[in-house]
């Protein structure tokens, strides 16, 4: 057979606790700090995102700025154009040229610190300059061509009319102090032969920058569209890849776990916010320390709540069981201390138990009382039948002698008598109904009527569907005979007994009325008061009838103590009443 372990339920308890308290609080702890970190980091890139759209625009309106500049200088007649259209090459001329070009990107600039030099490159004879560089190779390297220079090259053989050339070394600057600028230029055309014939363009310094940036906290970089850095906090790294300096690349997302990158609304270039997002993670892992201690901290003093509260309330339980244990050994005396039940609901379920097993006990009793009752019953009607087939049989011997001698009444009376001792001595039942009950009783009147010459008559008032009603044999005999006994033979008058039976609410009601002699107040009293305690009660008993007490306590152990026998005075009479359930069925 297979043994099934059963948890306790305090085992129970707990774990029904943890299940409805302490994992869904950890789910949503952990729920909750994911939707913190998923919200921050979205907040945060949409403020990145936001600042990086406003340094577009403002570094946009920057170098609209310069663009504007290289187009007035590009409509400019006075200078420009005359230099284009002079083309004498004495140093004279050059000399007054430079002069000239001087006092226009003077007029032009002006003196600002965030401009590193304004150029006008006139195509296959001089570069004209304005600059805070005192060498250049134009000037002192004769073998030195500036048409050689990549972005010049690349400026001539395009298309577009201006350009932006990202960070890069000027390569015709003899000084290598800060040799990286942002070059801003412009073909020069003339406008009569409509022929490229120079490039005019300003350089300007790639930190002017940083009056834009460093309103951002966060490390700022500017690429162009080959990811070649525009600017960066370190002057070291312009020029140079992005990929070579900061070990990432650069794929097409605009958000990344390492940076975050704006595509430029009024150029090719590209802002990136290197930021590591496991860093703004790990601040609010901090900022979260504090309240996951203060939520384990709860869940420890909720665990340890239900923890006392389940053995609050499984210790009554436990203690209750194992006074069970006791009961079903046997031990009906001991009660359950209602001192160690500790809520209302055990308390009441302890004095509920105690009254429980006090009824166990007194039922226990009871039938233990039945059976000595029973036993001694048959010990009575045992001594009462002598060797019942030699009494028979001498009764029928009789009964033929009568015959034989013509005494009818003789006759008579043995077969009464042999009727009433059949019926007095048959132990293969327990009950009888009502009809066999009168039957006997009826036999029992015959022979006493003899006795007192017909001195008292009986008569019946039975309702005819409450004869087929089980009761307990020999019920009837006893109380007519206390009748007879008591009230009709010490009276000098011919008497009545009545004999009623019926039916009340579930139960019957058998009373048994005599007149002549009245029983007295006090005696009946008494004799009530014995009868509801179970007393016996002193008057015909013998040790040849089965009394008044055994009859009431018969009837109290089999009908549970509802029914019973009392005497009283009704219309004159004496009365005994007896109340007994309705049974249909001998083993009902």
């Amino acid at each position: 057979m297979i043994k099934i372990k059963r948890k306790s339920i305090f085992t129970r308890m707990i774990a029904s606790f943890i299940f409805v308290f302490i994992i869904p609080v950890i789910i949503i702890s952990i729920t909750a700090y994911l939707n913190i970190v998923q919200i921050t980091k979205e907040n945060y890139e949409k403020e990145q995102v936001y600042l990086m759209k406003m340094l577009d625009a403002n570094l946009s309106i920057y170098m609209s700025e310069f663009e504007r500049l290289t187009k007035i200088a590009s409509l400019d007649e006075a200078t420009i154009q005359a230099i284009l259209k002079d083309d004498t090459t004495s140093m004279y001329s050059i000399l007054k040229k430079s002069a000239m070009f001087d006092d226009f990107s003077l007029s032009l600039v002006g003196l600002r610190p965030d401009v590193e030099g304004v150029y006008f490159y006139k195509i296959d004879e001089w570069l004209y300059y304005t600059s805070n560089r005192y060498r250049m190779k134009w000037t002192f390297e004769p073998n030195y061509n500036i048409k050689e220079e990549k972005w010049i090259q690349d400026f001539i053989n395009s298309n577009k009319q201006n350009f932006v050339i990202p960070t890069h070394d000027q390569g015709f600057k003899e000084t290598i102090e800060d040799p990286y600028v942002i070059t801003i230029a412009r073909k020069i055309w003339d406008y009569d032969k409509l022929e490229l014939k120079g490039i005019f363009f300003i350089d300007i310094k790639p930190n002017a920058l940083k009056s834009f940036l460093h309103s951002n906290n966060n490390s700022v970089v500017i690429v162009d569209k080959s990811d070649t850095i525009v600017y960066d906090t370190d002057d070291k790294n312009y020029s140079k890849q992005f990929k070579d300096i900061y070990n990432i690349p650069i794929n097409h997302e605009n958000i990344h776990e390492k940076y975050i990158i704006y595509e430029s609304k009024f150029s090719d270039w590209r802002y990136i916010i290197i930021e590591d997002t496991s860093t703004l993670t790990n601040d609010i892992t901090r900022a979260m320390i504090p309240v996951g201690l203060a939520t384990c901290i709860c869940m420890l003093l909720l665990l340890l709540t239900s923890y006392e509260l389940s053995l609050n309330i499984t210790k009554p339980i436990i203690y209750l069981r194992d006074f069970m244990k006791k009961v079903q050994k046997g031990n009906f005396k001991e009660k359950v201390s209602l001192s160690q039940l500790k809520t209302e609901e055990m308390i009441m379920l302890g004095a509920s138990f105690n009254v429980m097993v006090e009824k166990i006990d007194t039922l226990i009793a009871q039938e233990y009382q039945l059976r000595l009752l029973n036993k001694d019953a048959e010990f009575r009607a045992l001594q009462s039948q002598i060797n019942p087939h030699f009494l028979y049989n001498t009764l029928e011997s009789i009964n033929c002698l009568a015959i034989i001698n013509d005494n009818t009444e003789i006759s008579q009376m043995i077969q009464q008598l042999t009727k009433m001792f059949r019926y007095s001595v048959d132990q293969s039942r327990e009950f009888s109904t009502i009809k066999e009950e009168l039957d006997h009783i009826n036999n029992y009147v015959k022979l006493q009527n003899t006795r007192y010459d017909n001195k008292f008559k009986v008569i019946y008032n039975i309702e005819p569907s409450l004869l087929k009603v089980y009761t307990i044999k020999l019920l009837l005999q006893p109380i007519v005979e206390n009748a007879i006994y008591h009230g009709i033979e010490p009276s000098d008058t011919n008497e009545t007994i009545v004999i009623s039976v019926e039916e009340a609410q579930e139960k019957i009601i058998i009373k048994i009325k005599n007149t002549g002699v009245l029983i007295q107040q006090e005696h009946m009293r008494q004799i009530n008061k014995k009868l509801r305690n179970n007393e016996p009660i002193q008057g015909i008993n013998s040790n040849k009838s089965i009394g008044l007490s055994n009859i009431n306590n018969r009837l109290k152990l089999y009908y549970k103590g509802s029914c019973g026998i009392q005497f009283s005075i009704e219309n004159k009479m004496t009365c005994v009443t007896m109340t007994l359930l309705k049974k249909v069925n001998e083993n009902v």
